[in-house]
């Protein structure tokens, strides 16, 4: 049985490989020869196709100051703008500046300052860019987030269901609260059928998760099956859950009707052979991305595909700090030396 594992896997890891590289070698044939044509295009069209917000600049110098009636002013007509020039102006005047930097930065305005710290937060301005930027990512990395995690997954479940939830078919029977079992308190249980499938279970160490249907597996609660007693044919095994108040008076038929469950052997001992989830060294983000399906676990599963893959979110932030760079190389040159 371990050896016809190591070969599925070896298949898997070699078809794996092959899908990466021919995807990698179609990429590298299409991308080296415009790569800096590519590029030099983005850098461009950042520049000419990116618009600012528009604004007033009072032409007041960084190295410069408003004056007291100004600042009043500016209080009362725009006070975020008043807050940030009194932060700026004193983080800035506490530094001492040479003639070079003063010369360099001297067409810098407390308004040019402003807006450029601003303009990421401006979705007007980033909304056309987002749909290319997008279309770039997934091209770049959609394979390993969508069909890679995918295929993936399906290759571990096999491996999973295979070698250690075959040996035992666990369905949910009951809810219960009762104080039978526990000196007389009041406490919910899972009541589920347990059936060996492949000889006599010895010893059994199993998990639940379970969580709203309507709420795609973003929360969900865990709970623990035992099993210390030999198990020859279908048998009903407790699983306490604790405090009762929100299970009182619940049918299991009519909890599943809103409610997904899924059931993980984690460690089973049958016919005095141990079998351990843990030896099969499920990849990170494998088994939640089987139970929840959810961004962090493509995430972790596309990672374990390719090192250097990057979220959606992370590359559009790298794109819009690339545009935003390239359209004022000053200011971004000024706010590497200055926190604001």
């Amino acid at each position: 049985m371990q050896r016809k594992i190591v070969l599925i896997m070896k298949k898997f890891i070699t078809v794996t490989f092959l899908g990466v590289c021919a995807i990698l070698m179609a990429s590298c044939g299409s991308s080296t020869s415009s790569e800096s044509q590519s590029d030099s295009q983005s850098q461009s069209q950042a520049q000419s196709d990116l618009q600012l917000p528009s604004y007033e600049d009072d032409g007041v110098s960084i190295f410069d100051s408003y004056s007291e009636n100004q600042l009043k002013k500016l209080t009362q007509t725009d006070s975020k703008f008043a807050n940030f020039y009194k932060r700026a102006y004193r983080t800035i005047s506490s530094k001492e500046w040479t003639k070079d930097q003063k010369k360099t930065f001297g067409d810098l305005t407390y308004r040019r300052l402003y807006h450029y710290q601003n303009l990421p937060n401006d979705t007007t301005v980033w909304k056309p860019f987002y749909a290319d930027w997008e279309k770039e990512w997934r091209e770049l990395y959609g394979y390993y987030y969508y069909e890679g995690a995918d295929s993936a997954a399906a290759y571990w479940k096999q491996v999973i269901d295979e070698q250690i939830n075959s040996y035992a078919q666990i369905e949910p029977e009951a809810i219960l609260v009762t104080g039978e079992f526990d000196f007389s308190l009041e406490t919910a249980y899972w009541n589920f059928t347990v059936t060996p499938t492949k000889g006599t279970i010895n010893e059994m160490f199993a998990v639940f998760s379970t969580g709203l249907i309507a709420d795609n597996g973003h929360n969900f609660d865990t709970y623990t099956i035992y099993s210390y007693e030999e198990l020859i044919q279908p048998t009903t095994v407790r699983s306490r859950i604790g405090n009762p108040d929100n299970w009182r008076d619940i049918s299991m038929a009519d909890y599943l009707k809103d409610h997904w469950v899924t059931v993980q052997v984690r460690e089973i001992t049958v016919d005095g052979v141990k079998h351990n989830f843990k030896e099969l060294n499920v990849p990170a983000g494998i088994e939640r991305l089987l139970i929840e399906d959810i961004p962090l676990h493509r995430d972790q599963t596309a990672y374990e595909l390719n090192p250097d893959f990057v979220t959606l979110k992370r590359f559009l932030e790298l794109k819009k700090k690339q545009a935003i760079e390239q359209y004022d190389p000053l200011a971004a040159m000024f706010f590497e030396m200055v926190s604001l």
